[in-house]
This record gives structure tokens, C-alpha cells and sequence, in this order.
């Protein structure tokens, strides 16, 4: 281990590499920010690198050109110096796609995989520029054992993608080769979107006095929602406890639903949660949000949203599925909650009725009590009351996770998952190999290791994909 991490020391001198001759001759390898005083040639190199995204996947490289001032005499800065230049062109980039510009002329470069040489006389105040499109792959792993050869690495361009998660590693996809039309990017713009809410408990609902003035918040186990501590970023605990606020209309869940719920709430559905989420995409406030109709989403669970049972019964989640049994389509529709601005009467605060069962929220009230889960409950069933209003508001505060620049959604037949690169993580769990497999193979182990292998219905949807940790 101890060769590993002095390994990353050595990026910093591994830039640039100069080859002795007649002409001063250098090669640039990496493509990271920063100024090399060129000393053989008297030039000075300004390197910029502008880093790509999921919706912008380009790496543009700047280098800028200037002559060396020497003190003991000046020189001609128009008089340019001949120098030879050998870029890297990655192997991970494409060539359609890429360009080349020296102080805005056009130059072709050489396929992926090779060096683009250039000798010239370089003037002060010289620019190249170059743009490498970076796109999707993936990699098997170098193993001649049977039960390794499904295993593959994900790659964004130069960038190692880690699946978040805590058991899962399987993936069922039809075709590995088409990973564009089962990875998907995920918006910048979909970070106005994460909320993580809580709660503060005051002297009548705390349990002790120690408790009182502190904060807790909202967050989901693998079966249900519970109040916890205030998580740390970065953590495993800050993901479960930030969720994204989902218009239902852009998943195209609710088109499916209006025509299979089992409740009454065609109305709603068809027409007037069109009108009633306007506000929605475009949301960047607190305020933005109160009146619609919503999904929660886990954060780190892609397209598994939050659910209700009934009155007082626990809140779980489940994953949207194109075919659906009657079971599901009753979980999608329990889905539905309406934002409404806090019971509890604080400015800042929200609170979500259920849209199958009016007047029932989500609410804390037994998780205050003792209890640990998290329940819809009803005006029906309990006395309204101070604790009542208190335990169904919740405090709605920017996302203690954020979605990394380079973000995608892996579409499974079961499930979906989320992909950062793998420098992106802190202190979170991951995999980064994934066991790849086809559609006709819908067998995956369940996230306890002593569980019996289960054999899931083949649904004609996205293409499955699980992940288990990789230890």
C-alpha cells in the first residue's frame, strides 16, 4: 500500500517529459492545470484545462505561449524559437468530434492512441487549443477465471465510475456495448432539486431534556424512513438523509398510472397535475415548491421513491416498474404526495399529505414516542394537536448530497442506480467493478451474503442493473 499512495506524488512531475536533440523537444502527457518554465526552449507554458460534465462531455486544453524575460539583455519577442511538441492524444478520446487550433486555425490531429507532433517556431503570445470528446466504456477485467469474465469497469473518459452502494454489484443489460442507451446523464440543474429535511425537538416532544433544541433528520434504512442525527457530508448517512422533490409527469410514471390505479384520482392525474407543477421544473426556492404534487426519490437509489401503506403504517419506498402488478400500481399511487406549507406554522417548513388518503401526512409523531419508523399519519386518528402538527412539518434544507458534475443514472430492470467518478467519493460506499450479465439472466443474490439466490420476473423495461459491494 505504501507504493500506491506515494504513487499519487508523482503525478505532478509526470506532466511534462523533455527529449534532448538539436531542437529543444518536450511531450505533454497530462492534461492537468499549470504553468512549466520551458527553460531549453526560453518558453514559458500556461496549461488550461477545462473539465468535462455528463451534459458537456468535452476536455478542453489550453496552452498558452510565452517567451522567457532574461535580465541580461532583452530579446526580439517577435523572433519565435523553434521547439517540437508531442501531445498525448488518449486513447479514451474520439476522433469525431475532436479539433485542434493554433491561434485560431484549424490543424487535424492524429487518430486516438498517438502522439500529434508539432514543430514550429513559437511566438510569444502563441495559443493552442484542443478538445477531446470524452465518452462511455467499459472495461472486463484481465481474468481468465470463468466466474470473473462477466466482470467489467465503467469509464467516463479518463474517469473510473463507482456505483453507490452498499451490497450490490450485478448488472442484466441486453447489450453492454450500447452503454449510452442505459447510462444516463444526470442535469446540473437537478441539484435544485435535493431537499433534506428535519426536525427540531422542542421541550414538548423531546424525550429527554438532553434532546431538546437538537435536530434530527430524515432518513431511510434499507425498509423504511427514520429520524436520525444530523449526518456528516460526504458520508453514507448524508446521502440516505437527502431526497430529490420529482415532478411524476417528467418519469412518465403518471401517464402509465391514470389508466391502472386502483383509486379514484384520475382527475388529479390526468389534468389538473399539469397545471398545479408549472412551478416545478423551474423550482430554485423553497416557495417554488409548495402546492405541487410529488415523487420523493432516494438520492442514492435512483428511481425509488418513497410510499405509504395506508394510515398508520410504516413509510417504505419501492422501484417504478413499466409492467406493474395491481401490488405495485397501489405503491406508485401511494407515491404521491402534495407539499403543502408546514402545519406547525414555521416559515420554513413543509409538510407532505398523502394524495390517496387526504388529511394523512408523514409524520414523526410515534418516531417521537419511541417508535423507530416513520408513519402516515391522519387528523382522523389522532387528536390534532401542537405535537401533531409539529411531528408532520419538517424543515426543508438544501441537500446534504449533491449530484458530482459527472453524475449518471445506470437504468436496471429492477432498480436504478447512481455513478460518480470514483474520486468524487469521501467517505461513502461503492463498487467499482460491476458483474455484467444478459437480459435472460435476471439472477442476482439478495444484499445478505447467506440469502438464498432469487429468481426476479423478467420485466420488459431498462436493463437491470444491481450492484454489490466489491470488498
Amino acid at each position: 500500500y505504501g507504493t500506491g499512495i506515494e504513487s499519487f506524488s508523482k503525478l505532478a512531475d509526470s506532466i511534462y517529459f523533455e527529449e534532448e536533440g538539436s531542437i529543444p523537444s518536450i511531450y505533454i502527457i497530462q492534461f492537468i492545470s499549470n504553468t512549466f518554465n520551458w527553460e531549453a526552449a526560453g518558453l514559458l507554458l500556461r496549461q488550461t484545462v477545462s473539465e468535462p460534465s455528463s451534459s458537456n462531455p468535452y476536455i478542453h486544453v489550453s496552452i498558452g505561449f510565452s517567451k522567457i524575460q532574461k535580465e541580461s539583455h532583452g530579446e526580439d519577442e517577435s523572433r519565435g524559437t523553434e521547439a517540437t511538441i508531442h501531445m498525448r492524444i488518449p486513447f479514451w478520446t474520439t476522433s469525431l468530434g475532436s479539433r485542434a487550433l493554433i491561434n485560431k486555425e484549424i490543424l487535424q490531429i492524429p487518430p486516438p492512441g498517438e502522439f500529434w507532433i508539432l514543430t514550429r517556431k513559437w511566438l510569444h503570445g502563441d495559443q493552442l487549443e484542443v478538445v477531446f470528446p470524452v465518452t462511455l466504456r467499459a472495461e472486463v477485467i484481465k481474468d481468465d477465471r470463468e466466474e470473473y469474465k462477466p466482470l467489467h469497469a465503467f469509464f467516463f473518459g479518463p474517469y473510473l465510475l463507482a456505483g453507490m452502494s452498499n451490497w450490490d454489484w450485478n448488472i442484466t443489460t441486453g447489450d453492454i456495448s450500447s452503454l449510452s442507451e442505459w447510462m444516463k446523464p444526470i442535469p446540473e440543474s437537478n441539484n435544485n432539486q435535493l431537499y433534506s429535511f428535519s426536525q427540531e425537538i422542542n421541550n414538548e416532544m423531546a424525550t429527554s431534556k438532553s434532546n431538546s433544541g437538537s435536530f434530527l433528520y430524515l432518513a431511510h434504512s434499507e425498509i423504511s424512513l427514520y429520524l436520525g442525527a444530523p449526518p456528516v457530508e460526504g458520508t453514507n448517512a448524508a446521502s440516505c438523509s437527502t431526497f430529490r422533490i420529482v415532478d411524476p409527469f417528467t418519469e412518465g410514471i403518471t401517464t402509465h398510472l391514470i389508466s391502472k390505479t386502483p383509486y379514484d384520482a384520475t382527475k388529479l392525474l390526468s389534468g389538473e397535475l399539469i397545471t398545479i407543477n408549472q412551478s416545478l421544473q423551474k423550482a430554485t426556492r423553497l416557495d417554488d415548491i409548495i402546492g405541487t404534487i410529488i415523487y420523493l426519490e432516494l438520492f442514492d437509489q435512483p428511481g425509488s421513491y418513497i410510499t405509504h401503506g395506508g394510515a398508520n403504517r410504516n413509510i417504505t419506498f419501492f422501484a417504478y416498474k413499466t409492467e406493474m402488478s395491481i401490488t405495485h400500481q397501489s405503491s406508485t399511487a401511494n407515491a404521491l404526495f402534495k407539499v403543502l406549507p408546514g402545519l406547525s406554522g414555521k416559515g420554513d417548513s413543509v409538510s407532505f399529505e398523502a394524495v390517496t388518503e387526504p388529511g394523512c401526512f408523514i409524520s414523526t409523531l410515534g418516531a417521537l414516542q419511541g417508535e423507530r419508523a416513520i408513519q402516515l399519519r391522519c387528523h382522523s386518528e389522532v387528536n390534532v394537536s401542537l405535537s401533531f402538527n409539529f411531528s408532520s412539518s419538517f424543515i426543508a434544507n438544501r441537500g446534504m448530497s449533491s449530484y458530482h458534475p459527472i453524475s449518471f443514472i445506470a437504468g436496471g430492470l429492477e432498480r436504478r442506480f447512481l455513478l460518480f467518478p470514483l474520486i468524487a467519493y469521501q467517505d461513502q460506499n461503492y463498487t467499482v467493478y460491476f458483474h455484467v450479465s444478459s437480459e435472460d439472466q435476471i439472477s442476482f443474490f439478495a444484499c445478505d451474503a447467506s440469502s438464498e439466490m432469487i429468481q426476479h420476473e423478467n420485466h420488459n423495461l431498462l436493463p437491470k442493473m444491481e450492484l454489490h459491494v466489491h470488498h
